[in-house]
């Protein structure tokens, strides 16, 4: 009796077989996930988002702030929308702290353009940044086009420049009389600065 071809296929090559199929079963889902990795999902957001506060070297006191980690797609929806000044701060704010009063609670945010540039959203304070002064940016990845559904938590940054080193112009060098007790009817004394001192404005300090 002949034997078949099937009868032929030993054991191992039916192992190797087995191999063969289940290397390429595990390349296929390589393949899926590196596309799925290279081709994004329109209207989904990166899990990372950062604020960067970029400084100007001709201007101290001029400082921009940029939001990078938004996806390429939401950053086109950006451009293409029409809001309203009052739109943008609900998504990025940026507040002067003063005192005991706290971004959001009683303070206003500031002014400003907003614009998409180099691939992240930014925003250019109408006014220069006062030195010393503590300034906080909020950025609400939940404001961005069709991440309202997201709950992702606010991203945010505090800058602040250094304080003025200023040195007093002129000092009081010398009063007189010098004496610790004076007479109540005492109707004319001299302060004597360290600087030549300019007429007429006394009374406005």
């Amino acid at each position: 009796m002949r034997a078949s071809r099937n009868n032929l296929w030993s054991p191992a090559r039916k192992e190797n077989g087995l191999r063969l199929k289940v290397v390429a079963f595990a390349l296929a889902l390589f393949q899926t996930d590196v596309n799925a990795a290279g081709h994004e999902r329109p209207g989904s957001a990166p899990q990372m988002f950062s604020i960067h506060w970029i400084t100007d070297p001709s201007h101290a006191n001029k400082a921009a702030i940029e939001v990078s980690g938004i996806s390429p797609a939401i950053l086109r929806d950006l451009q293409r929308s029409d809001w309203q000044p009052a739109q943008w701060p609900r998504l990025l704010s940026v507040y002067a702290e003063q005192g005991d009063l706290t971004a959001g609670v009683g303070l206003p945010p500031m002014f400003g353009d907003y614009r998409v540039q180099s691939g992240a959203l930014r925003f250019e304070p109408q006014f220069p940044l006062e030195p010393g002064v503590k300034y906080r940016a909020i950025f609400q990845p939940d404001r961005l086009p069709g991440q309202q559904d997201s709950r992702s938590e606010p991203v945010t940054n505090v800058f602040q420049l250094p304080p003025r080193r200023s040195r007093p112009t002129a000092v009081v060098s010398r009063v007189y009389p010098s004496a610790e007790v004076l007479p109540e009817n005492l109707l004319k004394f001299y302060v004597h600065f360290s600087t030549p001192m300019s007429r007429g404005r006394i009374y406005d300090h």
